[in-house]
């Protein structure tokens, strides 16, 4: 009864603006397949209109026609009578505004991607690699004292996940160890406590897995969340490096 109540009190088009506006941000695909639906509808709408104002020809041929239109901004020059010659026009100004369209998914898919990699949200392919969890001033040392160890065999790989920002972590890492001594650092952004994070930085291959007490929080606290860590961790399967706190 109150939804009904309340779409009496909203118009028609707030109410299709409200549903648009959940499709596409609730599905990643829908900006490409609401261009492909624009650019079919355009098409077929063309076509008919095509065939209307010169009924010379097949339907399926006008259609390939506004097809070309669409696809060509200057297949137009030379076609047909003046009526001709503008539905053609108006199909090759949507035409464009389609192309822009598509620029313009490819070009937020991409910046996307790119913020994703900047926040650390990708998954570490790694094997065999030293696993730091959490974030203090104590990681640096560690880090260098892991790279030391590392140098022997040629070097290595740590991983760090912690909830700061990664090109927070990764700047304060370049600014106090200038000499990595071959072995490769990744930082990854997120919270140890959660399976799906602990998973994106490879734990379960991980051959050592070192979980840090935070320095901005109380001693107690600081505890119960190396604690709550370690319990996320033994939960895990098949986790083959040893756990130190």
């Amino acid at each position: 009864a109150r939804m009904g109540l309340l779409t009496k009190k909203v118009s028609l088009m707030e109410i299709l603006g409200y549903r648009a506006d959940l499709y596409f941000s609730s599905d990643p695909l829908s900006k490409p397949i609401a261009l492909l639906c624009m650019t079919q509808v355009l098409i077929l709408f063309g076509g008919m209109l095509l065939y209307a104002v010169s009924p010379d020809g097949t339907l399926p041929g006008k259609i390939w026609q506004a097809w070309v239109f669409v696809a060509d901004s200057a297949a137009h020059a030379d076609y047909g009578t003046s009526t001709e010659r503008l539905v053609s026009f108006v199909l090759t100004i949507c035409g464009m505004l389609v192309f822009g369209f598509l620029v313009g998914i490819v070009t937020d898919t991409i910046s996307e991607k790119v913020d994703q990699l900047k926040k650390g949200k990708s998954a570490v392919l790694e094997s065999g690699h030293t696993l730091i969890l959490n974030w203090s001033n104590k990681v640096i040392p560690v880090i260098d004292e892991i790279c030391q160890a590392n140098e022997s065999e040629g070097g290595g790989t740590v991983v760090v996940l912690a909830e700061r920002d990664k090109e927070e972590m990764e700047q304060e890492i370049l600014e106090s160890l200038t000499d990595l001594r071959s072995t490769k650092v990744v930082v990854r952004s997120g919270s140890p406590i959660l399976a799906f994070d602990l998973k994106k930085v490879a734990v379960s291959s991980a051959r050592a897995i070192i979980v840090m007490s935070q320095d901005n929080l109380e001693p107690d606290e600081s505890d119960a969340m190396a604690l709550r860590v370690t319990l996320s961790l033994t939960s895990l399967e098949k986790l083959e490096g040893h756990i130190t706190v």
